[in-house]
């Protein structure tokens, strides 16, 4: 009977599970982090903010009905902030092996290249719609962190 009975073998918790990987997460970021400078983190964050207000709302075309980022207008600027959060991702990897691969003067081009990309998407999409919308706060938080990235290439540049 007592070869029935299954010794159960010590586990964490699941809360103290997710402890763990939140602990190793926080200090894998921080490591990371320490490996950029302040304008590649400034760009993340920018990057970062220009992902989340595609989720917000951006234009209203009647008093009835609000449209999100999500609902197309969106999609170039989460592409631009994916591409910008996994090269510096890639950029902090490398740095940290000591075996870095990009230069400073390519990372700020493609800051400025991509915030550029983002800031003129706006544009020609207010030029677009021009009058027939209001716009919303979404489509402002996009844009102006589309000039931040291109802001933070400039800064790479000096």
């Amino acid at each position: 009977m007592d070869s029935e009975k299954k010794s159960k073998p010590d586990a964490f918790s699941v809360l103290e599970l997710v402890a763990l990987e939140v602990e190793s997460f926080t200090s894998d970021f921080r490591a990371a982090l320490l490996q950029l400078d302040v304008p590649e983190k400034v760009g993340g964050l920018c990057a970062i903010i220009m992902f989340w207000a595609g989720f917000l709302p951006w234009f209203s075309p009647s008093s009835d009905h609000t449209q999100l980022g999500l609902d197309g207008f969106a999609t170039p600027h989460f592409g631009t902030a994916v591409f910008l959060l996994l090269m510096l991702n890639r950029l902090a990897r490398q740095r940290g092996q000591k075996k870095a691969t990009l230069e400073d003067g390519r990372i700020a081009l493609a800051f400025l290249g991509l915030g550029l990309l983002s800031s003129l998407t706006c544009i020609a999409l207010l030029t677009h719609l021009g009058g027939l919308v209001v716009v919303k706060y979404g489509f402002y938080i996009v844009l102006v962190s589309g000039m931040g990235v291109s802001a933070c290439g400039i800064a790479k540049l000096r």
